[in-house]
């Protein structure tokens, strides 16, 4: 993809790309490093989020298989092709990640590395996805409706009241329990 937006993600993978390199470079005495202000803490999270979290540069991987015959995995691609995609990327989930890490890291005396920041960075995705199984949790997600026979046949089953997503709980119960964040870059 060329353009404007490609270029905003150049600038910010400059900065991580820097943060790395000086991470590098400073080895096991990085400890005597000097004290990180809170202004390039905040500048190392942003160009995080940028570079490998808005940029889509993770994917949750769950493990396992459902009773239905199929992989959890390939339960979600499933639903993404339905208009129900969970992993969808949003900016809801952009400030979640960005909340977490300020939370975690601004105190830090150092600029955290990006495997610190990645390693805090999945249970949060974790979580924000998991949320959005809940039955409050779709807010940031549009998901289509179910149709009307199967949201009969739900409600015969006893789950008419269980969010889009969410027939048995199984899928979710994998989610929260044996999924993992796998980083593309």
């Amino acid at each position: 993809m060329a353009g404007p937006i490609r270029d905003s993600f150049d600038r910010a993978r400059a900065v991580v790309e820097a943060v790395r390199e000086a991470t590098a470079r400073a080895g096991p005495a990085s400890r005597a490093a000097p004290v990180a202000t809170r202004a390039q803490i905040e500048a190392a999270i942003a160009a995080f989020v940028r570079v490998y979290i808005r940029a889509d540069a993770w994917e949750i991987i769950v493990p396992g298989e459902h009773s239905g015959g199929i992989t959890h995995q390939g339960l979600f691609a499933v639903l993404a092709s339905q208009g129900r995609d969970f992993f969808q990327s949003t900016v809801q989930l952009y400030q979640a990640v960005a909340i977490g890490l300020r939370r975690e890291h601004l105190t830090d005396k150092t600029v955290p590395t990006v495997e610190q920041m990645k390693r805090t960075s999945a249970p949060l995705l974790l979580d924000h996805v998991e949320a959005r199984m809940s039955k409050r949790g779709n807010a940031d997600i549009s998901v289509t409706a179910l149709t009307a026979r199967y949201a009969a046949e739900k409600r015969r089953r006893g789950r008419g009241m269980q969010p889009i997503g969410v027939a048995s709980g199984e899928l979710r119960r994998a989610l929260s329990r044996s999924a993992k964040v796998k980083w593309k870059k």
